[in-house]
Order: C-alpha cells, then structure tokens, then sequence
C-alpha cells in the first residue's frame, strides 16, 4: 500500500528540515572554520562533463559546490568551512552518485572512481573514515549479493541442507574479515555505531540489544548515513510475523517504540529518529503507533500533527450505498460480529494477488461473524461491472470511484490500496490487517476473547 504524502506531510518534513539546518552547525562533530580541497579524478569519463559535490542532511541537500574542471580533466572542489557529515559527488546528469563520509580534518583529499563502476573502483586519500565506508559498501553488497543467491538455493534445496549451511557460514566469516579492522578502528576511522548498519549477521538477530546499544544514538553522525532509514525498515520487518494478528503486531512494534525511546539521543539524532520513524509508518495500516510514539516521548509532544489528521470510522455506521446489483447495502452490518471493508483497484497488482486470498478466507467464515463490504476505487463502468462479476466473489461488491469527493472514502482516510478495515457494530475500527492472515489471525483472537 502505497502512502500518499499530503501538504501537511511535506511542511512537517520541512520543518524537520529547518530544525537540523538550526542544529547542524553546533551539533555536528568537527564544524569549524578552515579550508579543505578535494580533487576528483574520473576515469574513462567524457572530458568536461560537468559534475558537482553536495552535503546530505536528512536525504536533502544542504549546500552544493560546483567544480573547477582543470587541463587534466579532475574535478576541484574548495570548502571554505568543513563540517563533518556525508557528502555525495553527482557525476553528469546524476550518471552517477557517489556517496561518502568526512569526519576528520584533513584538508587536501584526493578521491578516484571511473564512470564504469563508481564504487567498486573508488580509492580515497586524505579521508581514512571514507575510504573505510567504501569497503563497507562493497562488502555488503557482495554479503546481500551472496544472501539472495543462498535463498534461491533454499526455496529448492530446503533451509536445512547441510552444504547450504556450511556455505553459508564461509560467505560471513569472509565478510567479518574484510569489515573487523573497521570495526577494530572504528573510533579512529568511522563510528562504531554508524558500522552496525552495515555489521549484519544474518543468524542470531533476535533482541532488541543485538540492533541498538545504549550509546547507539549518542553519537552524532549516526543517523546521517544514508543506510539508517533501510537499517530501521529492516530492524522493524524482522521483528513482523505472518503468526501475529494485527492487534498482536501492533503490540511488538509498541514495545519497540518504546525501548527506543529508553535510548539516549543526541539532539540532533532526536531530530532524524523522529523524522524517519514517521515515515516508516504515517500513512500504513501501523500509523497508530504515532501515538504511541507520542506517548513515549518521540514525537518530542508534536504528535498533534498526526491527531489533527485522523478521522472517525464511525461515521460508516450511518452510511448506506447500492452495491453493483444496485441493493441498498448499510456500510456496516449490524447482523455480523464485525464487517471488513476492502479497498481495491483492478490497476493495483498487490490487489490482483490479496483478492483471491482473501476470499478463500472470508467465504468459510459463518455470516453472522463477518460481513465484507468490498469496495472498487476505480470509476463505474460495465467493464469494471464485467470484471467484478467475472470473479463471483460472494459477498457484497460496491464501486465507489475516488475522485476526491466521496464521503465514504473520507470516512475510510485510505491512504492507498489494498486497505482493509475489520469494523464493529458500532462502526469502531478495532484492526487494520495487511493481508488475509492476519485477518485470520485477528479474528481469531477475537473469537478467543469472547
């Protein structure tokens, strides 16, 4: 389900924003007044292809420098300030990116790549904490490389085939030994916290304490790398099971929260941390967990924001529609325990896969325990008629196309599709399940409760 970000969603992010430019000089480690000359050397490049340095803050840049581009072709960059953080060199037409830290002070820097293959290729001196995130990079992809090829031997071979195994244990000892002496270094060369997003065996990741210590967010770089958004999507899908019922998932990703807000922060960390974790989940089936967050501190009591933006699904206790064979149908049925509302379109292939499922679940289900509204965003024609009926789905198919005006739609505050929303006779929305096992799972702990 793909998030729709409103107005209010971009003003926060740049009010995000503004607060770490406000931040960033007193905060970030190494600022201060001196010059630094970095010289790029592209190889097998077209002569003259223009090209420039940027600093990253929060996945926006900060300040660009435009390049000298000298008889040789090298590119020359003059910093009249140094500040510590990530910096990305832009190649062309964003032919290529290439990315990397400056912590220390050196002021000369001489940086290598080829338009072939920027990474792979790159060298750099001058700046030991880049030169040791590139070993990084390249490290874990061929760590990510080699996991992808073992899984597909999995799918055929079984997860218990010993050779597997074995080969498996080969791969992360080789990866060990190309990152242990970064993390032997990682004081002098590149924070020790900032090499864990990179340090991930892949056996043994249970508990909170094996992705996060406690001076984890203490250091003020630690967010800046561009990998902490994808390390906490991992770290919160790792802690996702198709066992958990909505309510139950909900649960774990609260605890989460909440031993993260146990963690001391930086203020400037406090800034990204909150930024990234409303991105994670505003908009999703979990966006409740925003007032969890509120709870615990990590909306820092901006969590208004995302109050002012919910709305009561009770309001679909009053509502009635036609459903395609042009019944009056209530868009909550009192007869049923609970009513499950889908919103679907036939352009969205996550619904063409769900659909089918879910019926296969909903159709063994008695009546008088769950009654299933499913609803069509796309606009009313006899091809889309055609297509439902085609189906022979047996519970109750509406189309309610959103244009922006349904008051229905409102009600829902879907944010994309496919949405399921598992009401009461009430009205009042008890779960939001992603897919047909945890609506299993949910309603039978429902069933379990009573």
């Amino acid at each position: 389900m793909a998030p729709i970000l409103s107005a209010k969603g971009l003003w926060w992010r740049t009010l995000l924003v503004c607060l770490g430019l406000l931040l960033l000089p007193c905060l970030v480690v190494g600022a201060r007044a001196a010059k630094r000359h970095i010289v790029v050397t592209v190889q097998g490049a077209i002569p003259q292809t223009p090209a420039h340095l940027s600093l990253y803050f929060m996945g926006d840049e900060l300040k660009r420098f435009e390049a000298e581009i000298d008889p040789l072709g090298r590119y020359h960059f003059h910093l009249e300030s140094i500040t510590s953080g990530y910096y990305r060199f832009v190649f062309g037409d964003k032919e290529f990116t290439l990315t990397f830290p400056l912590f220390n002070q050196e002021a000369e820097i001489a940086l290598t790549t080829s338009a072939e293959a920027p990474l792979d290729s790159a060298r750099i001196t001058g700046a030991p904490e880049a030169e040791a995130y590139f070993t990084l990079l390249r490290e874990h992809s061929l760590l990510e490389d080699a996991e992808w090829g073992l899984k597909a031997l999995e799918a055929s071979l079984g997860k218990e085939n010993q050779a597997l195994a074995q080969i498996r244990q080969q791969v992360e000892k080789r990866f060990y030994q190309a990152v242990m002496p970064i993390v032997d270094e990682s004081e002098r060369l590149y924070p020790a916290s900032a090499v864990t997003l990179y340090y991930m065996p892949t056996e043994g990741r249970k508990g909170f304490e094996k992705w996060f210590t406690e001076d984890w967010f203490t250091y003020p770089l630690v967010t800046f790398d561009p990998a902490f958004t994808n390390y906490m999507r991992r770290f919160f899908e790792h802690h996702r099971s198709d066992s958990y019922s909505y309510t139950q998932q909900l649960a774990v990703y609260a605890d989460l929260l909440r031993q993260l807000s146990a963690l001391k922060r930086s203020e400037l960390n406090e800034i990204v941390l909150r930024t990234t974790l409303i991105d994670i989940f505003k908009g999703t089936v979990y966006d409740g967990l925003l007032d969890s967050m509120g709870r615990y501190g990590l909306l820092g009591g901006l969590d208004s924001v995302h109050h002012a933006e919910r709305r009561a699904p009770e309001r679909l206790v009053k509502m009635k529609r036609k459903d395609v064979t042009g019944k009056a149908v209530a868009m909550v049925d009192k007869k049923a325990a609970y009513t499950l509302v889908v919103l679907w379109s036939d352009h969205c292939a996550h619904c063409q896969a769900l659909m089918p499922k879910l019926w296969e679940v909903c159709h063994s289900i008695p009546a008088k325990q769950l009654a299933v509204r499913a609803i069509s965003i796309d606009k009313d024609t006899p091809e889309r008629r055609d297509y439902i009926a085609q189906r022979e789905w047996g519970w109750t198919n509406l189309i309610e196309h959103d244009d922006g005006e349904s008051e229905l739609l409102e009600a829902l505050n879907g944010d994309g599709t496919p949405a399921l929303f598992l009401l009461d006779k009430r009205g009042h929305l008890v779960a939001r399940p992603e897919n047909e096992t945890q609506l299993k799972n949910e309603l039978r702990e429902l069933g379990d409760d009573k």
